[in-house]
C-alpha cells in the first residue's frame, strides 16, 4: 500500500490551452477549488489527512475527521481533494479558517477528485476514468464531503463554456486533466485555467522598505528570481502565492504576495 504521508501528488501547471488539447485526445475538465490540497488516507476506522507537502493536518482539521470517516464507506482508501471554506453557500479563500478556526456561517467541506488507493489496490496508475468511477462507489456525501464535478471534452467551445460558468458561480478558474494516469509530482499533465495568472514562490532574502512600512522580498522558484513589497512580515524559506501581469523567462511583471501557502513545503 502507498504511503500517504511520503506520497508527492500530482501538480497543476499553467499552459496554453490549445496546445493541452493538441496533445490529447480528450480531457477532463473540474472546476478549481481555492482551498487547502488535501490527501485524505482511511485504514478502518483511522482518518489522516496530509497536505501535498506531507504534513500530518489531522488536528488541525479534527472537525470534519469523523464527518470523513462516515461518509467515505471504503474501508481502506486514499483519496486526492482540497478542503474549503463554505460561506453562505460559496467557497470562500480565508487563511484564519485554513488553520481550522471558523468564524459565524462558516464550514470546512472536503472536495475529492481523484481515488489513489482502494481496499489494498494502488490505482493511481489507472485511467482517470476509472479512478472516478471508484471514488463515486467509496463515497456517501452527507455534510462534510462534495464530489468535485466534471465533465469530458475535445473541444475548445465546452471548455470556455464551462470555464464561464464556473466564473459565474464564484469558482477559482477550472483545471484541465489528462485522462491517463496520475503522475506524482508532475505539473505537465495538470492545467489550470484561471483570471488570476499566479505562481507560488519561495522567500530566500527580505530587507524593510525605505518607509518603513513592509518588506522588499526576494523570490525564487521554477526558474524566477522576483523581487516583491508585502506588509506580511515572512521568514525565509516560507512559501507565497504570487500574482502577476505577464511571466518572462526568469522574471514577473508586476509581481504581487497574496498569501502565505502553509499546505507547502518551506
Amino acid at each position: 500500500m502507498m504511503n500517504a504521508m511520503s506520497f508527492s501528488p500530482q501538480l497543476v501547471g499553467e499552459g496554453d490551452v490549445d496546445s493541452f488539447l493538441y496533445t490529447n485526445e480528450a480531457v477532463f475538465v473540474e472546476p478549481k477549488v481555492d482551498g487547502i490540497r488535501a490527501i485524505v488516507a482511511k485504514r478502518g476506522d483511522d482518518i489522516k489527512i496530509y497536505t501535498r507537502g506531507g504534513k500530518d493536518w489531522t488536528d488541525r482539521y479534527k472537525s470534519i475527521v469523523g464527518g470523513l470517516r462516515n461518509e467515505i464507506i471504503a474501508k481502506n482508501a486514499i483519496i486526492d481533494g482540497e478542503i474549503a471554506v463554505i460561506k453562505n453557500k460559496v467557497i470562500t479563500y480565508s487563511s484564519i479558517a485554513m488553520k481550522g478556526k471558523l468564524c459565524a456561517n462558516e464550514k470546512l467541506v472536503y472536495f475529492p477528485f481523484d481515488l489513489l488507493h482502494i481496499e489494498g489496490y494502488d490505482i493511481f496508475n489507472d485511467p482517470l476514468l476509472h479512478r472516478k468511477q471508484n471514488l463515486k462507489l467509496i463515497l456517501s456525501p452527507e455534510k462534510i464531503i462534495q464530489p468535485i464535478p466534471f465533465m469530458c471534452t475535445n473541444t475548445r467551445w465546452d471548455i470556455d463554456n464551462f470555464y464561464k460558468k464556473c466564473l459565474e458561480n464564484k469558482m477559482e478558474g477550472i483545471v484541465l486533466k489528462n485522462s491517463g494516469a496520475y503522475k506524482p509530482g508532475s505539473k505537465y499533465n495538470w492545467l489550470k485555467m484561471k483570471p488570476l495568472r499566479t505562481v507560488d514562490l519561495k522567500v530566500f532574502d527580505r530587507k524593510p522598505k525605505k518607509d518603513g512600512q513592509g518588506w522588499i522580498y526576494a523570490l525564487e522558484g521554477e526558474g524566477l528570481q522576483v523581487k516583491a513589497t508585502s506588509k506580511l512580515d515572512l521568514q525565509s524559506k516560507t512559501m507565497v502565492e504570487v500574482k502577476y501581469d505577464r511571466r518572462f523567462p526568469t522574471s514577473l511583471r508586476f509581481p504581487q504576495i497574496l498569501r502565505i501557502r502553509e499546505d507547502k513545503y518551506p
